[in-house]
């Protein structure tokens, strides 16, 4: 899969539309890019951030709330932020 850049400022950007959480969701899950990002090159994940996850959100103790990045390296380019819980 390849990502492209956005634009240089002024340039016109590809048409965009309105998606629900749940769509955005399942057309990053159906794209492969979590997995793709567990091969570098080019793709890599970094964790963002790791806590203890918010007992409201009725997690079993001892799960973590972690915040992953993941970046094209070879264009220094996020192309995502996903959250998911580890469980213990």
């Amino acid at each position: 899969m390849n990502v492209t850049p956005p634009p240089p400022f002024g340039e016109p950007r590809a048409p965009s539309r309105a998606v629900s959480p749940w769509e955005l969701r399942r057309v990053f899950n159906e794209s492969g890019m979590w997995a793709m990002s567990l091969t570098p090159p080019p793709y890599a994940r970094r964790l963002v951030k790791r806590q203890n996850a918010n007992p409201a959100y009725n997690q079993p103790p001892g799960t973590l709330s972690e915040t992953w990045a993941v970046w094209n390296e070879e264009e220094n380019l996020k192309v995502a932020i996903v959250h998911m819980y580890a469980h213990p």
